[in-house]
C-alpha cells in the first residue's frame, strides 16, 4: 500500500492530487472525507481521466455520496440498514414505503444515528 496525498477541505483544487495519485499508479483512493470534500476529490479526478476505485471510511454513506455520480462504485462500510440500495426483497419493500408515507424525506446514515430510538 502506498500513501498518495493528504489535503485540505478547504483547498480550492485537487488536481494536483488526482494527477499525483494517477502518476503514481495507485489503483483505490481513500477518501476519508466529509461528503462535500469527497465529491469534490472524486470530481477533479474524474476530469483527469483518473477513476481508481474510491473507498469511504466513515460510518455509512452520506444521500449525497450515494447518489454523486463522481462517486458511483464507492465502497465502504455501512455499520445500518443499507437504505440507499434496492437489491434485496428487504431494501425494496423499505423503498416502497418511504415513497409512499414520506416521499419528501432525506436519510442518511447520520440522520440514523441521531434518530432517538422507538420504544
Amino acid at each position: 500500500m502506498k500513501f498518495v496525498f493528504s489535503t485540505a477541505a478547504a483547498a480550492t483544487s485537487y488536481t494536483a492530487q488526482c494527477l499525483a495519485a494517477k502518476n503514481s499508479g495507485a489503483t483505490a483512493m481513500a477518501l476519508l472525507l466529509g461528503e462535500a470534500i469527497a465529491d469534490r476529490v472524486a470530481t477533479a479526478c474524474e476530469q483527469q481521466g483518473y477513476r481508481p476505485q474510491f473507498l469511504q471510511g466513515s460510518n455509512g454513506f452520506t444521500q449525497g455520496e450515494a447518489s454523486s455520480t463522481s462517486l458511483q462504485g464507492v465502497v465502504g462500510p455501512v455499520p445500518d440498514f443499507p437504505w440507499f440500495a434496492s437489491s434485496t426483497p428487504a431494501q425494496q419493500q423499505f423503498q416502497s414505503a418511504m415513497r409512499l408515507f414520506a416521499a419528501a424525506a432525506k436519510i442518511s446514515a447520520e440522520a440514523q444515528a441521531r434518530a432517538e430510538p422507538c420504544e
